[in-house]
């Protein structure tokens, strides 16, 4: 909500949360780009195209306010995550 403009009264909690949760999640992303599997017993992940989805949106929100080095972080986790779905990466 908050990366479409979204700027009521919750706007700076929201931002707070999605960013801490966001950031969290690099060090949850394995060093081939794979995402946990959220405690599935068959190892199915069936969100992982989110995880490329967010970090892309996280890596344009940091760019467009400066931190250029952040946004680099989350470009590669995205790019990592794509891997497994290159027809995604051409996007």
């Amino acid at each position: 909500m908050v990366a479409h403009g979204y700027d009521g009264p919750s706007a700076a909690e929201i931002r707070n949360a999605v960013n801490a949760g966001v950031w969290t999640s690099l060090y949850l992303q394995s060093p081939d780009g794979q995402y946990p599997p959220n405690g599935r017993t068959d190892d199915h992940v069936f969100n992982d195209v989110l995880y490329g989805l967010i970090f892309d949106t996280m890596a344009q929100q940091c760019q467009r306010f400066g931190e250029l080095r952040l946004a680099g972080r989350y470009r590669r986790a995205a790019l990592l995550g794509y891997q497994e779905y290159p027809e995604m990466a051409a996007t």
